[in-house]
Order: structure tokens, then C-alpha cells, then sequence
């Protein structure tokens, strides 16, 4: 959330005003004798963080949650494991390389120009609030996120039922909602109005708010993009009695909490339990809520403790290519500009734009850097991945060969496979080890864009810290292939359908329509 949060807090600070639309309401309506499904989303939710909570009476929802559902503590997330790319997966049920959300910042090779959705104020200032505002406010949801999928809104409005975003970062549905900024802001956005189209129920802070709650708004509140606000929605939705059939709510705060504090952090985890303890109340009593809906409350990708200052913890990808010319930030690529950096926490797309730069040297490059992981890239047939340690040849794969793993996907692998930590059956099944579906992960990454580009990770403890990325040092970041990085919680409330292990994020819009269809 901290998304779209910087886009109007920017445009705030530039006009000394708040930002309120009057958004289309939908003519939509609820049937009431439908088993509702919600599904909250909460940044940066861990197992670690669970599991204290069980051993902490403050924690009542959790542990309440946890006792009566069923809990899988290991969803592998998508990668980058960046929200906006995280919860394009969830509502899609496909990876980057069909919905075409390769992470939060990612550089369009077709315009030559940075795209990102609104990662800090400063990266905003230097792209200018026009384009991130046109990024965040429009483009992820109405165009580039692809219309070749569709999302699990789309799809369920398409068979009759009602659907609802509360919050949410990814929301395309089939119901137009227009977002009109005031006429102050308008020379910032670069225009009064954005059409956008979402579910029936659409809540986004104060931007597209249907005015059901009115709790923690206002520019010194995100303008109501915080998780007191998102949860007062949704609790006045159930009773007035509008509660669509398939909800989806996202809470933001405790993801701050994380990255600050780091992974041990609570304070996020007991504000989130205190607003699941209102939502559980609404029914009467918390058995009888969960009598009457499902109840669904997931992570969305885990983070990774950052070593503190003292450790060097940030790597700069412009001194490991200090003999070549960036493309720079807020500005269009020039004939000159040799490669251009996108930086998504703990892991970067490094974009090759001169046509003389060889991949080969690329890598050599990179691997003088021993604070990187895992380097990755294509050939537009093969995926080859290699590390700072390894001397020999690269692991080399591709789709459809004779190795399954253990979501039943197909390889071809010929090289090294310890360099993804890997291992092989006597059956050719595949077992991973520290790096969860990383062959699925890294093709998705490698195909889910134009041009030509690597892949880079950081080790654990590290972080990528180009064009004034967040860094969090000694505190917690995100997106790297480990698992502790792509690992999501989720607890399941409510329902008898059974989530299969092991699971991804691919898997849950398919898992959520099931048991709308069928409680």
C-alpha cells in the first residue's frame, strides 16, 4: 500500500491539499443467501510471526483463527515477491510471463523509460508524480496488466457473482468506477479523471471510498489506506448487509512495522489481530461469523532479516557496472545509455540497451560482486543461471523435458543443479531445497518482459540499493528467490475445501472460485 500512498501523499505535499473522489456507484447487489468469502491479505505476514503469536494471549483472533481452520504455512508467492506482482499472480492464477507484471519497478523497453508504481517518495519526485500517478492509478490495473488473463473478479461477475476490493493494489473487474481528482491536483496527475474498472464493490482509501466507513481518513491517515480504515469497510459492508459473495481486503500497516523493525517485529501482527477480532465480531459471536462466511487470512510473500549498516548490507549495481552508462531516471533512454537498473528490494533487473554489450560480459561483471546470489538470464530458448561462486558452466533449463517437481511442471536441466539447490530422484522427480519453484520463478521472470535483461538476487542479509531504492537496514526486505522471501502464510477459515500442499499463489484464485461455487 505504501504504493499508492506515495503517489497521493506526493501530490499532497505539492498542493497543500488532500485528495477525495466521487467515484460510479455499482448497481450490483448482493445475494444475501450466498455464502460470502473474504479473503485478507496482510503485508509481510510470516510463520515466524504466527507461531508467536500462538504463544501470546493478546493474539486472541490469531490463535481463535488458528485452532478452528486449517493452516499451511509454506504458499510459495511469486517472483519478485513485490505486492503488485504477488497479487497479480493471486488474482490471476498466472505467473509474470502471462499477466505481465514483472515486479513493482521495471523498465519499459518499448517507451525507454522506468515504470514503477510508487516505491518511495524520492524515486517518485525523480520520475515525476505524472508518470508514477499514471502508473499507479491506471496503467498497472487498465493496461498493463494483461488482457490475456483474468482476474478472479472478471471471471466470478462473468458467472453472477457479486465481488467486492476493499484496498486492494490489483482490482480489475468488469464495473467502470471513475477516480476525479480535484482541480488543484490535476497539473501534478496530469489529468482530472481516470476510468478504471473493478469489481462491483470498490474501496480504495479515499480515492474511490463508497462511503460505508469513515474511520482513519485524511492525509495524516494515507487517506484512509491503512488497515483501520480497510477493516471499518468491510465490517459496515457486513452489516448493512452488502457483503458481495467474494471480498478481497488488503491490510498495509504491518509491512512498515517489518521492513523498520525486522522480522521479529509484533507490533504490526497485534494491530492486524485487533481488527480481525472486530471482523470476527460482527455475526454476534466469532463461531457464529464463521458459520456464516469464509474466512481467509494470507500473507503476501515473505521478507528476510537485512544485516545493519556496519555489514555493507546494500549492493550498487552502478559500481559493479561503473564502466558503462545508465540509463537515468526521469529521462528518456538516450543512444548512449549502456544499461538501465531496476531495483525491486532484494532482487534487480539489470537491462542490457546497447547492442554491444554482450550477456557474457554481463555476468563476468556481476559475478566480481560476491554479496549476489543467483544470476539469471535467456536466451529466448533456454534459461541459464549461474552464481559468483560457480566456475564452471551454467545450470541451463527449459520447459517440457523429462524431469517433474513438485508442482508437476516439466524440465529439461542439463548443468550444476546445486546451483538452485536442487536434487534429482532415481524417478526424475525434483526436490528443491532453499529455492522454492525457482525453475518456474526464474522462466517466469525471464519471459515475462521485452528486451534483453539478467536477473540478480542478493545473498541473505542483503539488499540492492540503486536510483534511491528503499533500504532497510537492520531491518527486513524482500523478493530474493529463498525461501523464507517467497514462503506466505495462510489460514482458512469456514469452509471444508481442503488447499492442496504444496501450493503457490497460482493456485488460489482457481482454490477461492471453488469455494464460492461450492462453501
Amino acid at each position: 500500500m505504501r504504493i499508492l500512498f506515495i503517489v497521493i501523499i506526493t501530490v499532497a505535499m505539492l498542493t497543500g491539499c488532500s485528495i477525495q473522489t466521487m467515484p460510479k456507484q455499482s448497481s450490483a447487489v448482493s445475494d444475501m443467501n450466498r455464502h460470502k468469502v473474504v479473503v485478507i491479505v496482510v503485508d509481510s505476514l510470516m510463520d515466524r510471526s504466527i507461531r508467536a503469536a500462538m504463544n501470546d494471549k493478546q493474539f486472541a483472533a490469531i490463535r481463535y483463527l488458528m485452532s478452528h481452520g486449517h493452516y499451511l504455512s509454506d504458499v510459495v508467492a511469486s517472483f519478485p515477491s513485490m505486492s503488485v506482482s504477488d497479487l497479480s499472480t493471486v488474482v490471476t492464477g498466472s505467473y509474470p510471463e502471462e499477466h505481465h507484471i514483472p515486479g513493482l519497478v521495471w523498465f519499459d523497453t518499448s517507451r525507454g523509460t522506468i515504470v514503477n508504481y510508487g516505491n518511495n517518495l524520492w524515486q517518485t519526485i525523480t520520475l515525476g508524480t505524472r508518470s508514477v500517478s499514471q502508473s499507479a492509478l491506471y496503467d498497472l490495473n487498465q493496461t498493463h496488466l494483461s488482457k490475456g488473463v483474468h482476474t478472479i473478479f472478471e471471471d466470478l461477475q462473468g458467472a453472477g457473482y457479486s465481488t467486492g476490493a476493499i484496498n486492494m493494489l490489483v482490482y480489475r473487474g468488469r464495473t467502470p468506477h471513475q477516480l476525479t481528482l480535484p482541480l488543484y491536483t490535476r497539473p501534478f496527475a496530469g489529468t482530472g479523471t481516470y476510468t478504471v474498472r473493478g469489481p462491483d464493490t470498490f474501496v480504495l482509501g479515499q480515492l474511490t471510498s463508497q462511503g460505508v466507513g469513515r474511520s482513519k481518513d485524511g492525509m495524516f491517515n494515507k487517506f484512509g489506506l491503512n488497515d483501520d480504515y480497510a477493516t471499518d469497510e468491510l465490517v459496515q459492508l457486513i452489516k448493512q448487509g452488502k457483503l458481495p459473495d467474494f471480498t478481497m481486503v488488503y491490510l498495509p500497516n504491518n509491512d512498515t512495522v517489518v521492513h523498520k523493525h525486522g522480522v521479529n517485529a509484533m507490533q504490526g501482527i497485534a494491530d492486524v489481530d485487533k481488527n480481525l477480532q472486530k471482523i470476527l465480531s460482527t455475526y454476534g459471536s466469532w463461531d457464529k461469523t464463521l458459520q456464516s462466511m469464509t474466512l481467509i487470512v494470507m500473507g503476501d510473500g515473505g521478507v528476510t532479516q537485512v544485516f545493519p549498516k556496519g555489514r555493507q548490507p546494500t549492493i550498487f549495481l552502478k559500481n559493479v557496472f561503473s564502466n558503462y552508462v545508465p540509463h537515468r531516471w526521469g529521462k528518456k533512454m538516450k543512444s548512449n545509455d549502456d544499461v538501465a537498473f531496476a531495483v525491486n528490494s532484494r532482487m534487480a533487473y539489470v537491462y542490457l540497451l546497447s547492442g554491444r554489450i554482450r550477456p557474457d560480459d554481463v555476468v563476468k561483471q556481476l559475478k566480481q560482486e560476491k554479496r549476489i546470489d543467483v544470476i539469471a538470464w535467456t536466451d529466448g530458448s533456454n534459461v541459464f543461471v549461474t552464481r559468483p561462486e560457480n566456475t564452471a558452466s551454467p545450470l541451463v533449463f527449459h520447459k517440457d523435458g523429462p524431469f517433474t517437481d513438485p508442482y508437476g511442471q516439466k524440465w529439461n536441466i542439463q548443468g550444476d543443479q546445486s546451483l538452485l539447490d536442487m536434487s534429482m530422484g532415481p524417478d526424475r522427480t525434483i526436490t528443491y531445497g532453499k529455492y522454492p519453484d525457482a525453475l518456474h520463478q526464474l522462466w517466469s521472470a525471464a519471459h515475462c518482459q521485452k528486451g534483453r535483461y539478467m536477473i540478480v538476487t542478493a545473498k541473505k542479509g542483503y539488499q540492492f540499493g540503486d536510483e534511491n531504492a528503499p533500504k532497510h537496514n537492520g531491518g527486513a526486505q524482500q523478493a530474493s528467490l529463498i525461501d523464507d522471501d517467497v514462503f506466505a502464510p495462510i489460514i482458512i477459515n469456514g469452509t471444508n475445501h481442503v488447499l492442496k500442499e504444496p501450493s503457490r499463489f497460482v493456485d488460489l484464485k482457481k482454490y477461492f472460485i471453488s469455494i464460492v461455487r461450492s462453501p
